[in-house]
């Protein structure tokens, strides 16, 4: 049996929806301050393009441990350099390197 999950009002309109804190709509136009100073006007994140997801899971299951502290659990994929804002996400695999998730987070804070 699935767990019940009671209905929230979205935090921008007030629709009720069972899953996060906003409806759909509502979250497809919230830009961040970041993602506008990185990506542009431009609303939605280049990581969300299919394409990029697609190379991201083929390097987790290529190498299914992080570079860095060979932990296998929480694995994201990075890039080696910083995307300048507007490039695609999408670059050849030997630009990438999977990281856990804090190990990940050590390196884009020192870059």
């Amino acid at each position: 049996m699935s767990p019940l999950r009671f209905a929230r009002a979205c935090l921008t309109c007030g629709i009720l929806q069972r899953v996060g804190n906003r409806c759909q709509p509502c979250a497809n136009k919230i830009v961040t301050k970041r993602e506008r100073e990185r990506y542009g006007p431009v609303g939605r994140s280049p990581y969300a393009d299919p394409a990029w997801r697609k190379l991201s899971r083929e390097m987790r299951e290529e190498f299914p441990w992080c570079f860095a502290c060979r932990a296998t659990t929480d694995l994201t994929v990075d890039h080696i350099t910083p995307l300048l804002p507007g490039q695609s996400p999408v670059v050849p695999k030997h630009l990438l390197a999977v990281l856990c998730r804090s190990c990940h987070g050590k390196k884009t804070k020192h870059t």
